[in-house]
């Protein structure tokens, strides 16, 4: 189950970094919007899932911990 856990919270890492910055760059490229959504709510989905990775790996620290 920790592997599991552990992969889900690396790809979940990976898919909030590429969110966030595709965001930064279209900001930076002086657009407001991206697929019909302010780049607001872009950058607050890929903090989310970040959140949601981060929370993935330490689950995975508890189980591990509790298997020691």
């Amino acid at each position: 189950m920790d592997k599991i856990l552990d992969a889900a919270g690396n790809l979940l890492a990976l898919a909030g970094i590429i969110v966030c910055s595709i965001t930064v760059l279209a900001r930076l490229m002086g657009t407001f919007f991206l697929a019909g959504f302010e780049l607001k709510v872009w950058f607050l989905v890929g903090i989310g899932i970040l959140v949601t990775a981060l929370l993935a790996k330490v689950q995975v620290l508890l189980i591990r911990q509790r298997a020691h």
